[in-house]
């Protein structure tokens, strides 16, 4: 697997030396790896905390809870439930995380 041209811009390929981009075309860092085997589905801090109240926009949520992030979150969710879903029915390994308080 190569890196080519056809990759989108990475913030930090400005500062590679020609060295580390020969080192990445050659081991492929970078390249699409597919899915593989064995995938899951990782939903990271899906919690109340991250979205806020509901009926909240972004401002009045981060009011209530500065790690929050209001309508824009709670529309994520219904992409989130949509993978959800589609990882139930393909039989994917569904894996969640949370804050910790």
């Amino acid at each position: 697997m190569a890196i080519t041209a056809d990759m989108p811009d990475r913030p930090w390929d400005p500062y590679l030396t020609e060295h580390e981009r020969a080192v990445l075309r050659q081991s492929g860092y970078g390249a699409r790896q597919g899915f593989g085997k064995r995938p899951c589905l990782l939903v990271v801090d899906v919690t109340t905390g991250f979205v806020g109240p509901r009926d909240f926009g972004d401002l009045e949520s981060n009011s209530v809870n500065p790690d929050s992030c209001g309508r824009a979150g709670w529309a994520a969710i219904d992409s989130i439930a949509a993978l959800l879903d589609a990882a139930r029915s393909a039989g994917i390994l569904i894996v969640y995380t949370r804050g910790l308080d």
